[in-house]
């Protein structure tokens, strides 16, 4: 992806990840690299073979007052993008969110923009 395509501030918070993939019947739970995050999508990493359109569910820790508490969000997403070999990168953008999703996951981009200094503007590029 371009940098002229970002539309969105992203944060670096290299974490682990769980999600799912949506097209695959087993529906188990899978682990990952969460490596950036902004209110459009975030950067995967991962050793699975994923393709461009392939849907995902996933869960992001949400942060207050310094800690992680509670259940994850759920989210859905769509690949954008891919690139590399063994360790995978993966672009994905966020489908079919609720207005209070919308809000919660602009809490949790705010908190980690306040909180980290390693902030990507949307014209960066890792």
């Amino acid at each position: 992806m371009s940098a002229e395509q970002r539309q969105f501030d992203r944060v670096r918070l290299p974490m682990p990840f769980r999600y799912q993939v949506s097209d695959i019947v087993s529906n188990s739970w899978r682990e990952g690299r969460l490596d950036d995050l902004s209110t459009g999508g975030f950067r995967l990493t991962t050793r699975e073979a994923l393709d461009p359109g392939s849907r995902l569910r996933f869960q992001l820790p949400f942060p207050l007052r310094g800690q992680l508490y509670g259940s994850p969000l759920e989210f859905s997403g769509e690949i954008v993008w891919c690139r590399g070999a063994g360790m995978v990168e993966y672009g994905v953008k966020f489908l079919r969110m609720s207005i209070g999703q919308q809000q919660e996951l602009d809490e949790m981009v705010d908190f980690f923009r306040e909180s980290s200094p390693g902030c990507l503007t949307a014209n960066q590029r890792v």
